[in-house]
């Protein structure tokens, strides 16, 4: 159930002529950069995370998504 779901999931459809030509989804540090790229701009800049390897990367991301409480201050409430 999507509930449950502990991680970040994102799906991307690529299209040549109208027609899905590719189905592809991404977990953690993966799914962020492609969520970043997505948004254009200067998000782009977050290309620069894919020189270190996967392993490491979503080490980091496990961080980030144990402590997001603690990091974003407070912020965002934990549900109970």
């Amino acid at each position: 159930d999507l509930l449950s779901l502990d991680t970040v999931v994102y799906g991307k459809l690529e299209y040549i002529n109208n027609q899905i030509s590719k189905k592809t989804i991404l977990i953690k540090s993966n799914a962020i950069i492609e969520i970043f790229w997505d948004f254009g701009g200067i998000w782009k800049l977050i290309i620069i995370g894919k020189i270190l390897p996967l392993y490491i990367r979503d080490k980091i991301y496990d961080y980030i998504a144990r402590n997001r409480y603690n990091i974003l201050g407070g912020r965002f409430k934990k549900k109970e």
